[in-house]
Order: C-alpha cells, then sequence, then structure tokens
C-alpha cells in the first residue's frame, strides 16, 4: 500500500449533490475536518462500508461516536421515569455477540477484544496504571463479560466499569482498536469525546505511532472524523495533504494535493510550520473572521454578544492576525482548503498597495458589480482605483500636505495613509475646500464604489483606520497598552445604548453580520405564525356568551400542543367584546404581549403591529 492511494468514488449515496469525490490517503492517518452536518460521519461510513476498493485492507473497523451508548443504561436515569439499573449489574457483553467484535462499532468489540488478546490488554493495562492509576480486571460471569477497575495509588476495593469516568472508558475501547493488529484500517468518528485535551494529544500520538502502510506489521490505516484541534499536528507542510475539509453536505470536501500550487510558495510553507492553537481552531469554520490584532479581536467579540450575531454557531470564528503581512498569506492558504475567509482589515491594508486584493478569491456577485462600473474584474478596478490615487500623492502631496496634516511627512507610504484616511473621513464640502478638489472628489467616489465591492467579496476596511480609531474615548494608545485599552472601551461601551454603538462601529458591524451568514434570530415570527393561525376563527366567536371558554377549546383543538404558548380572556373593553391574548412563557424574547382583537380587528394587522422581538 504505497501512499498515496487515490480513492474515486462517482458519487456518494444521498452526500455531495451527487458530486463525484476524489479522496487522496496521503499517510497513515487522515483527518476529517468540518462543522456538524457537513457529512463527515456518513462519509466515513461510506468509506468502511467500501473499504475493499482500497488496496492491502483484509479487516476494516468503524468505532462511532456513540459507541457508549449502550452503556448508559447502567450509569444514568436514561428514561427518567424509573431508578437506572443498578451498575454492578453492568456488562459489556455476551459469549453469543463475541464473534461479532470486529464489526462491531461499539466499544463491546474491543473489550472482547481485549478478553482474547493478551498482548493487547497489556499493552492497555500498562497505560492505565501508569497514566491513571488503574488496573483493568476482565472476568466472565454466566457468559456474561464484566469490566471492573481498581485504583492503584491508595487503598480501595475492586469496582464496576459503570462508576468509571466515561472518558477513561472511551479511551481504552480506542487504544484497543489502535493496538490491535487483525485491523488493516480504523475509522474512529469523534475520538476526542469525554477526553480532556492533554489526553486527546496523547492518543493522537498513540494513533500516529501505529499509522502506516498496513503491510508493514504493526501498523494501519487510520481515518478520523474530528472536532478537535488537539488531532490537528503539522510538523511539515505537506501535512496539511493529511486533511480532508468539510463544508456542507451538498459540497465535495476539499483535500490539498501533495502537488498543489499553494505549498509552493515559502510564505505559507512557513505559515504551516508555526501555526498556533487559534490558527487550528479556525480549521473548524467555514468562514474564519479574520482581524488584525488582539485588540480588534476584543472588540470584534463583544460586538458579537452584543449584537446577537452568533458567529460560531453560523461556522465562523474571529481569527486574530498578527502582522499585516501575514493577511494575504492567511487569506491564501484558507481559500486553498475549501474555507470562505472573512477580512477586517486596517485601512492602511489598501493604503499601502493591492497584495491583499490581489489575494481574494472574489465571488461572482462582486465581479458583477465590478463590471457594472465598467471594469472586466474586481481586481483591475482595484488596479486603476489605486493606481490613480497613488498619482494623487505623486503629484500634489506638497500642495495638499498643508490641508492635511501639521507634521512634515516625507515618506510615501505615510501620505498614502493620510490622504485615504482624510478622504473616507471628511464629506464633500470639505473636500470642495480643499487644492484639486475635483481629483479629490472623484478619488473618493471610486473607493466608495471600490470598497462597497469588496465588501461583497468579504474583505472590510476600516474607514477610520485602525480600531482604535472607533473608539468612544480616543486614549492615547501605544502598542503595549492597546490590549487594556480595548478592554476599557468594551466596559464603557456596556453603558451605552445599541444605537450609539451601531453608529460608531457600523463599518466593523457590518463586516461581524456578513461573517455571521444567519439572520437575526427572532422567536416573534414563530409566535406571530401560530397566533395568526388561529386569530381569525377566534374572532368570529367574540359574541357568544361562552367566548373565552369557546375560544380556549378552539384553541387547543386548532393548535393542539402550541396552544399552551397562550392564555385566553374574554372581556367588555369600551362596550366591545374584546379577545385579550397574553403570553403564557417566561422564556420567549417576544413583546408585545397581552394583544386585544375585536370584531373589527384586521389580525394581520393587529400582530405586524404588536408582536416584536425583545
Amino acid at each position: 500500500m504505497p501512499f498515496p492511494i487515490k480513492i474515486p468514488f462517482d458519487k456518494v449515496p444521498d452526500l455531495f449533490n451527487g458530486n463525484p469525490v476524489d479522496l487522496t490517503i496521503h499517510s497513515g492517518l487522515t483527518i476529517f475536518v468540518g462543522p456538524n452536518g457537513s457529512g463527515k460521519t456518513q462519509f466515513l461510513k461510506f468509506l468502511r462500508a467500501n473499504s475493499h476498493v482500497i488496496p492491502s485492507i483484509c479487516a476494516a473497523r468503524y468505532i462511532s461516536a456513540g459507541r457508549l451508548g449502550f452503556y448508559e443504561q447502567y450509569r444514568s436515569n436514561a428514561h427518567g421515569g424509573r431508578s437506572y439499573t443498578n451498575p454492578e449489574d453492568a456488562y459489556m457483553g455476551d459469549s453469543g455477540t463475541k464473534q461479532y467484535r470486529l464489526s462491531s462499532e461499539s466499544a463491546i468489540g474491543d473489550f472482547f477484544t481485549l478478553s482474547d488478546r493478551v498482548d493487547i490488554l497489556i499493552k492497555v493495562a500498562e497505560r492505565l496504571r501508569k497514566i491513571f492509576h488503574r488496573d483493568i480486571i476482565l472476568e466472565w460471569d454466566s457468559g456474561r463479560l464484566k469490566v471492573n477497575f481498581k485504583r492503584t495509588n491508595e487503598v480501595g476495593s475492586v469496582y464496576t466499569s459503570a462508576k468509571e469516568a466515561s472518558g477513561l472508558l472511551h479511551l481504552v475501547s480506542i487504544l484497543t482498536a489502535i493496538y490491535n493488529d487483525e485491523i488493516s484500517i480504523l475509522f474512529i468518528d469523534e475520538p476526542e469525546i469525554s477526553l480532556h485535551p492533554q489526553l486527546q494529544a496523547f492518543l493522537r500520538m498513540e494513533m500516529e505511532r501505529v499509522a502506516g502502510d498496513p503491510k508493514i506489521p504493526g501498523k494501519k490505516a487510520i481515518i478520523i472524523s474530528t472536532h478537535s484541534p488537539e488531532f490537528i499536528t503539522i510538523r511539515r507542510p505537506e501535512d496539511i495533504c493529511n486533511f480532508v475539509f468539510f463544508s456542507t453536505i451538498d459540497t465535495s470536501p476539499k483535500q490539498l494535493a501533495f502537488d498543489a500550487k499553494e505549498l509552493k510558495y515559502n510564505k505559507i510553507r512557513s505559515l504551516l510550520m508555526r501555526m498556533g492553537h487559534i490558527h487550528k481552531a479556525a480549521f473548524f469554520a467555514q468562514r474564519p473572521l479574520m482581524v488584525e490584532g488582539p485588540s480588534d479581536e476584543i472588540i470584534c467579540s463583544f460586538l458579537e454578544g452584543k449584537c446577537d450575531l452568533y458567529l460560531n454557531a453560523a461556522g465562523s470564528q474571529i481569527l486574530p492576525v498578527i502582522g499585516k503581512d501575514q493577511m494575504p498569506i492567511v487569506t491564501k492558504l484558507f481559500q486553498a482548503i475549501g474555507k470562505t475567509p472573512v477580512i477586517l482589515t486596517d485601512l492602511d491594508s489598501i493604503a499601502d498597495g493591492t497584495s491583499l486584493i490581489n489575494a481574494l478569491s472574489i465571488n461572482d456577485k462582486a465581479e458583477q458589480k465590478a463590471q457594472d462600473f465598467g471594469h472586466k474584474s474586481v481586481h483591475e478596478m482595484t488596479k486603476l482605483v489605486y493606481g490613480d490615487f497613488t498619482k494623487i500623492v505623486d503629484n500634489h502631496w506638497t500642495e495638499l500636505e498643508i490641508h492635511l496634516t501639521s507634521e512634515t511627512i516625507t515618506d510615501s507610504t505615510q501620505k498614502k495613509r493620510v490622504l485615504l484616511k482624510y478622504l473616507l473621513n471628511s464629506g464633500i464640502k470639505q473636500l470642495n475646500s480643499l487644492p484639486f478638489k475635483s481629483d479629490l472628489i472623484t478619488a473618493r467616489k471610486r473607493f466608495d464604489g471600490l470598497l462597497g465591492i469588496l465588501e461583497e467579496a468579504g474583505c472590510f476596511l476600516l474607514r477610520k483606520g485602525t480600531i482604535e480609531d472607533y473608539y468612544f474615548a480616543q486614549p492615547n494608545v501605544t502598542t503595549s497598552d492597546k490590549i487594556t485599552s480595548a478592554a476599557s472601551e468594551t466596559e464603557s461601551m456596556d453603558q451605552l445604548p445599541m444605537e450609539q454603538i451601531n453608529s460608531q462601529y457600523a463599518d466593523v458591524i457590518k463586516a461581524l453580520k456578513y461573517a455571521s451568514l444567519s439572520p437575526d434570530i427572532n422567536e416573534a415570527e414563530a409566535v406571530s405564525e401560530i397566533l395568526l393561525s388561529f386569530a381569525a376563527p377566534a374572532i368570529s366567536k367574540l359574541t357568544s356568551p361562552s367566548a373565552t371558554l369557546e375560544i380556549t377549546n378552539m384553541a387547543m383543538r386548532l393548535l393542539g400542543d402550541k396552544a399552551s404558548l397562550f392564555k385566553f380572556e374574554v372581556e367588555q373593553l369600551e362596550g366591545n367584546n374584546t379577545l385579550l391574548v397574553d403570553k403564557n412563557s417566561t422564556i420567549l424574547n417576544v413583546q408585545g404581549f397581552p394583544v386585544k382583537f375585536t370584531q373589527q380587528s384586521n389580525p394581520n394587522e393587529v400582530v405586524k403591529n404588536n408582536i416584536k422581538p425583545l
């Protein structure tokens, strides 16, 4: 089984919209990463069912994420209506099912293996003894396999595995499968379950020890699906080819080839070799929001919570990229592995040049807008707009300088930063008072158009300059106290009305909303739909002498259990029978109750004008 092994599939049933998938096994350990619901588990099971197409594979084993589900009856009151089964009665399986230990998808198969294979038991038991101070004891009782433990570092009795930490049971199961040399290829869904981060790293190292060509004694191919950064290790740039990146269930996963052009760039290779934990965590986000540093991250994290944007739930994550020159490099890397990075960066990212824009993969909507402006592409538009802006600086700086700054500036880069910041933050009236006003106003309008198009492509510029230029209290910020100043700013903002924050931080909030993808959480919409579904029939009952009872019964009949959301009362108000509908819940973020309906009411208008998000 010489690597790489290419395994093409014309299609995978019920996955990836019927598109072909080309999986390449570059080494003994292949890792699937991606959000929930992106098809990782289903594809893993599909591979297990089709493992015969992989060369040198004799026996395959799949371990599910619910590998201890069968055991919960001994560990918790799973049903709720009765006491849970006595933990002392817990057993892992019986002799009748032992023959299926390699095809079992639960931990049962691994504990059967431990009872059969003394050599594997020794390997697992030694690690339990040295790392956890535990002895594992297997015994057959009336045809049932019981697993017990004993602490080795203190005096104590033997106790049932139903009272042992679930993480340790998960670890025993997976270690057993890793060491089992009967298995040629091992599929594990979410090996990190219940494990402390350090133990996840230990488990990854044990996988790496045995991962390899199954033809070699003691080696096996391992394919895992994970949500944990602890299973992301890159010791050389080509290691990223061992990762398969999933995005949605309708999109084929993405995998870099060894000869990918991105891996030929020295800067990307250098980045891969020094990736920190925060970069690894961003591997699990489909739309990482890249910001320039810790202070930007602090402000963005605060605004995310303040605006109820739920970036993480939407598949995004705030990723601070230290060093302005790193932004284009990180962008190229994430695009290469199928991510859609969103960028929030200082204004000098475009004042200094176009390298960041050139690194962007531009979507069709942004390209169309550039064409509407009369340009072939966004990149061409950027080049022309920036080029003409540079000419203004080169040709007219001497006349403009006195109006823009009190300092004498000789550095060309600094000149462009000062002028662009002034352009984007001044009104047309101010620009009209400057020399070469026609050129400046034209440049301003062209930059407004360009920045709007870049936002369609997921690139947002801080038009005021840097994140510190948005602070309500403008501190004299130095590099050493940027984080402290950012923290102080969030404390101050927490006391301000949302309207004021929205106005001051409009550029930042716009980027956060773009990254979040999801619309606002609006529980009022669902409540309104339910209320409208019976409001009209209820109004027709207002003339009945027993209107309250009839309307309540009708709501139960029409709405079923959903009727419990409301309380109904018919009262005489201003000489008219009026239906009062109140909310019967304390947890829904909805305002506007009680709602009043009369015989003349238009239910749609009443609900629309009253029921609002809280």
